[in-house]
């Protein structure tokens, strides 16, 4: 019976929709609608902050592989720092914006990671421990359980 009534008013939602336009929609732009619908959703229902919600929107905008991120670096002195960049979905390269916060002039870097919404989903991925600047893949040369650098070719076995 739920998905009968948010059926009818999908079908509601669509006929206002496409009344907005005066071409018909191609597969990019139904694609989108699709995605920002489902960051709506997320949004609504505490799955995605505000300010993922308002990444997730401009990512969509974006018809290259490069979108936008919250990058941040946890430090032994507890300091975390957390800007905005940019990461490259094709390449694994990301680009933090600089921060006027530092940690202690003793501490050690902890961990790093970018923060980003892909197709309507909050996604967290680790930063290279060597390069400091690519995003860490996994299954490098066929090993679930590794961790490879597309930027400077670490590997790590887990």
């Amino acid at each position: 019976m739920i998905l009968e009534n948010v059926s009818k008013k999908m079908d509601e939602l669509v006929d206002s929709i496409i009344k907005c336009f005066e071409d018909p929609l191609d597969e990019h732009d139904t694609e989108a609608l699709a995605i920002l619908f489902k960051i709506k959703l997320n949004h609504a229902s505490g799955n995605l902050t505000e300010k993922e919600a308002v990444q997730a929107v401009a990512n969509i905008n974006s018809r290259s592989s490069v979108v936008l991120c919250m990058f941040t670096s946890e430090w032994s002195d507890g300091t975390i720092i957390t800007t905005p960049g940019t990461y490259n979905t094709g390449t694994g390269e990301v680009i933090p914006e600089m921060s006027d916060t530092l940690p202690s002039p003793d501490a050690t870097l902890e961990e790093e990671y970018i923060d980003v919404v892909i197709n309507g989903e909050s996604c967290r991925r680790m930063i290279c421990p060597e390069c400091h600047s690519s995003v860490l893949s996994g299954a490098a040369a066929g090993i679930p359980e590794s961790t490879y650098c597309p930027g400077c070719g670490y590997e790590e076995q887990n």
